[in-house]
């Protein structure tokens, strides 16, 4: 069952990849594929926070048996999720030149960077696997953010 999250994480990037580089080419249906990528992840991260919060570790890519998560661990999880799916509708605000991404980016940002702060002080301790599942995809999304917030696309 954990492959499912995994692999679902690789073609929502796979098919967001697809849309930019069919935007760097100009191509017309470029955006709409773009957004269903952009959409699709944001979901898929925010689920991950939502299993994470129900303690259902076994869908997630890092699951061992037995794994059981303390309550702030969760509540952690659940606000790294939300953040990441926040910080992925912002850079699809960014990419797609909708107004308002400068909201919704700097809100994705520092979503990202309280969580990625919370998730190593906190989580890290006593969950080492799923923090740095979590911590590797918030860097990411905090990279493509910042990135994004000081470029002139």
């Amino acid at each position: 069952m954990k492959n499912i999250t995994r692999n679902a994480e690789q073609v929502t990037v796979a098919v967001v990849i697809l849309g930019l580089i069919l935007r760097l080419l100009e191509i017309e249906l470029a955006d709409t594929i773009l957004m269903i990528g952009l959409l699709t992840l944001s979901f898929v991260y925010l689920m991950f926070g939502m299993l994470a919060i129900n303690n259902n570790l076994q869908y997630l890519p890092i699951a061992q048996t037995g794994d059981t998560l303390t309550t702030v661990a969760k509540m952690i999880s659940g606000l790294c999720g939300l953040a990441m799916s926040i910080a992925a509708i912002g850079i699809m605000f960014r990419i797609l030149h909708w107004p308002s991404w400068q909201f919704m980016l700097m809100t994705g940002v520092v979503a990202c960077a309280v969580c990625l702060l919370l998730c190593y002080l906190v989580v890290r301790p006593q969950h080492e696997k799923l923090a740095s599942f979590l911590n590797y995809r918030m860097v990411m999304m905090l990279g493509m953010s910042l990135l994004l917030m000081y470029s002139s696309l």
